[in-house]
């Protein structure tokens, strides 16, 4: 017999032998400590999983800081907005300011990445800011790898909707993203002060289409969070 192995089987044996000497309730005693290093190592693994997720995720410190009260309308309308996690929705928040849009994307950006999905966010001029800057001769990134690093995270927030001008140029790459996104079952929140006649005006009769197949366009018309 190898002499490691044996060395080996001899300290499993003496650690047995040490096991069975114990009385019943220093064995519990032992069996709930090993338990718990299990659950520590458990949850600190997930914590660092966490933190890893929400390093470059963009996530407004505004929302972050603030508190949430999950009740009343926004309350009832996150719980039915979380609950579709993970099924490739594509929703809007539409409405004027102040009824806490943003603050529900932070917060399904929270729960996602609680759950180990990737969550960024985003406005549409920081996107489209993006695309602009591969044009430059220096550039290393491309239109088409900056579209594949959006498509990516397995939830996007895209903020602010209606600071675009909604020319030809940004119309594309808006329907080119979403549409990615859309294909790949990924969710994807956009959220916007427009109404929602307006709103669906400007994205376009296919991504509207595709919203009311997922998920829908949601009215924000809750008292407003900053009165």
């Amino acid at each position: 017999m190898n002499p490691a192995c044996a060395t080996l089987e001899d300290r499993i044996a003496r650690m047995q032998a040490s096991f069975d000497a114990l009385t019943p309730e220093e064995k519990e005693r032992r069996n709930q400590a090993v338990e718990e290093h299990a659950r520590r190592q458990k949850w600190e693994h997930h914590a660092a999983s966490v933190a890893a997720l929400r390093q470059n995720w963009n996530a407004p410190k505004r929302q972050l800081a603030s508190q949430t009260l999950h009740d009343g309308p926004w309350g009832e309308m996150f719980a039915s907005v979380v609950s579709k996690l993970g099924s490739g929705f594509l929703i809007a928040l539409t409405g004027t300011h102040g009824p806490g849009k943003t603050k529900m994307g932070v917060e399904l950006m929270k729960a996602s990445t609680e759950n180990l999905r990737s969550a960024k966010y985003m406005t549409a001029t920081e996107f489209f800011i993006a695309i602009k800057t591969t044009y430059r001769k220096d550039s290393e990134e491309s239109e088409e790898s900056v579209l594949e690093a959006h498509a990516r995270p397995r939830l996007l927030v895209i903020d602010e909707i209606g600071k675009r001008s909604e020319n030809e140029w940004e119309d594309r790459l808006l329907f080119e993203l979403v549409d990615r996104r859309y294909r790949d079952m990924t969710d994807t929140l956009l959220i916007s002060n427009a109404d929602k006649v307006e709103f669906t005006k400007s994205i376009g009769a296919s991504l509207a289409s595709r919203m009311n197949e997922t998920g829908g366009i949601i009215e924000c018309k809750w008292e407003s969070f900053r009165k």
